[in-house]
């Protein structure tokens, strides 16, 4: 969420429900993985809006196995800057 709201946004809440343990993938090396358990982290923007002078992003956020499995769920509010 850090890296969406970039550098002069800020990460307003963030909260999150484990449902399961994430285990990563094992490395051979820093560009070769063992055979495992893939995941990824995704997102979704549910809400755009302004409260005063700020401008909010709220978004649903999981993280899901290879399976399609959301093992780990959440929302987040991140404040970006105002477009020019």
């Amino acid at each position: 969420m850090t890296d969406f709201a970039g550098e002069e946004g800020f990460l307003k809440k963030f909260l999150c429900n484990y449902r399961s343990v994430d285990y990563p993938r094992k490395m051979k090396s820093f560009d070769t993985p063992y055979d495992g358990e893939t995941w990824h982290c995704r997102g979704k923007i549910i809400k755009k809006y302004q409260d005063r002078d700020e401008f909010l992003i709220e978004c649903d956020i999981w993280i899901e196995k290879e399976t399609g499995e959301q093992t780990t769920t959440g929302k987040a509010i991140v404040s970006l800057p105002r477009r020019m």
